[in-house]
């Protein structure tokens, strides 16, 4: 005859992701031992679902930035075990690249300026920005042949502002289009105004935050 012996529960559990950027989501795994009838998880703030019950595994959304501390808790005949894991979890805030390129009087008619726009296409594919301020722009012709033959020349949708006849400097400012800056409704108006609040300079994460 054989006896079958309850085992003391061990909380313990993984995510397949750590850093992740808003929007996005990870997939938590208990990695419990023992004897173990329930669970109860709690992912942290702004997670969806907030909660489970059931052993999992278990996709989690987050809706809101920070570090996300999650809690497991197993229980069984033997006893209870819970295991927290203080800011386990990164979620990373939107950012938007944002670009300022100085086009050296660019005014898209002379053949000065024909010859260097692979140049400048070589340059924007690689940099990708959500919002460019292009200074020295020679004229309006020249923002809307720098629109047309470089930004929007590979298959991109750049749109763009008003063109600002400097006393010093003529500048123009793009917006790539279905793009961070526009899908969090940033508008031309808001790139100076907003800057504290919407715009963080240097790369973007390596994931789409919008999703």
């Amino acid at each position: 005859m054989f006896s079958t012996f309850a085992v003391i529960p061990v909380a313990n559990f993984s995510a397949n992701n750590q850093a992740i950027c808003t929007g996005n989501s990870t997939t938590f795994t208990s990695t419990s031992t023992g004897t173990i009838s329930t669970y109860s998880w709690n992912f942290g703030s702004g997670a969806s679902p907030a909660t489970a019950t059931t052993a999992g595994p278990h996709t989690v959304l987050y809706t809101t930035s920070g570090m996300k501390t999650v809690t497991l808790t197993v229980s069984g005949p033997d006893g209870t075990s819970t295991n927290t894991k203080t800011d386990y979890i990164t979620v990373g805030a939107n950012r938007i690249k944002m670009m300022s390129y100085n086009l050296l009087n660019y005014d898209d008619i002379t053949a000065d300026t024909a010859q260097r726009n692979p140049y400048f296409r070589t340059v924007m594919a690689a940099a990708n920005p959500d919002i460019l301020v292009a200074q020295e722009v020679a004229s309006i012709q020249g923002m809307n042949g720098f629109r047309t033959n470089v930004l929007n020349a590979p298959g991109n949708t750049y749109s763009q502002g008003t063109f600002i006849n400097g006393f010093d400097s003529d500048n123009g400012i793009f917006r790539l289009e279905l793009s961070r800056a526009t899908r969090n409704g940033l508008r031309f108006s808001q790139v100076t105004s907003g800057l504290s609040n919407c715009l963080i300079f240097g790369e973007r994460p390596p994931c789409d935050l919008d999703e």
